[in-house]
């Protein structure tokens, strides 16, 4: 009997997914497993992968033969969860005109993720940012759950 995943443990996963990381859900017992994207990108340029232990080795190995069975699903990668895309929507909630003018002048720049983080964190944003990127999260993760027919609480 498979087990329904908990919609927070998926959120907790994607918030602190990388391009370095995939994310797995055994499908079975609901556990989110977080592995190296490849193995050889454990390597920095120029190591060997030589220099990882014996244990090392062995613990990513049985780990990905464990992800490559019919009980694990690949979730969401970091592409897929558009931070941008998230920040924009958030800036466009924001009913002070001024506010919303500089906010999302942010956006729009190299830096945007840093300029828009010492933004909200200045004008006092930051609570309700981290609410409804959560929100957005949450609802990404329910979605993504019921694409893949996936039994899912959400506490």
């Amino acid at each position: 009997m498979k087990r329904p995943v908990r919609i927070k443990a998926i959120i907790e996963a994607l918030e602190f997914l990388s391009g370095d990381t995939e994310i797995y859900l055994n499908t079975k017992t609901g556990e989110v497993v977080t592995l190296p994207a490849k193995a050889e990108e454990e390597t920095k340029p120029g190591e060997d992968r030589e220099d990882f232990s014996e244990l090392e080795d062995e613990i990513l190995e049985k780990s990905r033969e464990e992800v490559c069975s019919d009980e694990y699903i690949l979730m969401p990668q970091r592409l897929e969860i558009n931070e941008l895309n998230l920040m924009e929507n958030f800036c466009n909630g924001i009913k002070e005109e001024k506010l919303h003018d500089m906010m999302c002048e942010e956006i729009h720049h190299r830096d945007a993720y840093q300029r828009f983080k010492e933004k909200i964190y200045r004008f006092g944003l930051a609570d309700k940012w981290y609410q409804y990127r959560e929100q957005m999260l949450r609802q990404q993760a329910i979605e993504w759950c019921e694409r893949q027919g996936i039994i899912y609480v959400d506490e």
